[in-house]
């Protein structure tokens, strides 16, 4: 095991209720994401600068952890935020791309879109051919997710 891993591991189980590894993982859940510019100006608990940020809550004492993409894929064997980060990044270089189902339903999670929005972008995220409608709604939503995950809130008092 890498110290990378027991260092993730220690200050899990400093934030957790459960002193066992296997039963303090189960109390963790993601929260939500987000996303920092520069490159440094957040750092996981392994100690490594992070630009993608996982932030956990513990359901049973209500603690919260940021962790990196990375991080949450070995400690909780999640692939969504990677998959909400890909479509992030695909986005904000080009906004007319679509963004993935993963990030459309994190979205919706997050109160960022309503219900016909979601379900307007799923039936037409993977349609080549759209009216100017529905492309310019597809862009609104785009810049809205783009705007929601770089200015999400930051974890205070971890």
């Amino acid at each position: 095991m890498t110290s990378d891993i027991k260092q993730l591991q220690k200050e899990i189980l400093s934030r957790s209720n459960s002193t066992d590894w296997v039963d303090a993982k189960r109390e963790w859940h993601l929260n939500y994401i987000y996303y920092c510019d520069n490159y440094g100006d957040n750092q996981c608990l392994c100690l490594h600068p992070i630009m993608e940020s996982c932030v956990l809550r513990n359901s049973e004492n209500g603690k919260e952890a940021v962790v990196g993409n990375v991080c949450v894929k070995k400690f909780m064997d999640l692939d969504e935020p990677d998959k909400i980060f890909q479509a992030f990044h695909r986005v904000t270089k080009d906004n007319n791309l679509p963004l993935n189902e993963a990030a459309i339903v994190y979205a919706r999670k997050q109160d960022w879109i309503n219900d016909w929005e979601r379900g307007f972008y799923l039936d037409t995220w993977r349609k080549r051919k759209m009216t100017d409608k529905q492309v310019a709604k597809r862009l609104e939503i785009n810049n809205l997710v783009i705007r929601k995950i770089r200015s999400a809130r930051r974890p205070t008092n971890l």
